[in-house]
């Protein structure tokens, strides 16, 4: 009873890690993500952004403070990026939202379906100011839900040391009749004790 108990209660162990592994994995599949940045020195000429994976019908909030002159903020498509980076500009329809002649704001935009979104700062008007940017998006969660991935591997290995231990039990158990089987006398004693008896008594 001990031995089963055992056993048992390495698969429940085992069951309740893959749970909270499942539960890991799917928070990170759509989690809260922030970015704090803080740029110096930044060129008029130059382009930053910032590339996110993010979640549909989930808030998009990006906040800046530029210390000197003005930018132009930007939330473009893959396709409007590229344009941008390679010809300077990007048509109407490869841009989400946008923030001209600005220092200090914020930009909340919502997209509707889940994909790849640009966050760019580009057009500064002086140089050699600073830019601090906060962005908060929803999407995976990366390392979070590959730990979640990993705490269920271990849960299942741990279940399968269980159903291990319950196997070797029930073997322990088919082999100790056998034991029992074992004290009997081996057959060349029989045999023995029968050529006894076939002699003929001492007259």
């Amino acid at each position: 009873m001990k031995s089963i108990s055992q056993w048992l209660a390495v698969v429940i162990i085992g069951l309740v890690v893959v749970l909270a592994g499942i539960i890991i994995l799917y928070s990170g599949l759509e989690a809260k993500l922030e970015l704090r940045d803080s740029l110096d020195d930044v060129a008029t000429e130059s382009i930053y952004y910032f590339e996110m994976e993010a979640s549909g019908g989930k808030a998009i909030e990006v906040q800046y403070n530029l210390s000197a002159g003005n930018m132009t903020v930007a939330i473009l498509t893959e396709t409007g990026f590229v344009n941008l980076s390679n010809n300077g500009s990007f048509a109407a329809e490869e841009m989400y939202d946008k923030a001209m002649n600005t220092s200090i704001g914020d930009i909340n935009w919502t997209p509707e379906a889940s994909g790849t979104y640009y966050i760019v700062f580009y057009g500064f008007s002086v140089d050699e100011s600073s830019l601090e940017i906060e962005v908060s998006y929803f999407g995976m969660d990366t390392p979070r839900f590959l730990g979640g991935l990993i705490v269920i591997i271990i849960g299942i290995l741990i279940a399968i040391l269980g159903m291990i231990l319950r196997r070797k039990r029930s073997i322990s158990e088919i082999k100790k009749p056998e034991e029992d089987i074992g004290s009997e006398p081996a057959p060349e004693d029989q045999a023995e004790e029968l050529s006894e008896l076939k002699e003929p008594p001492e007259v």
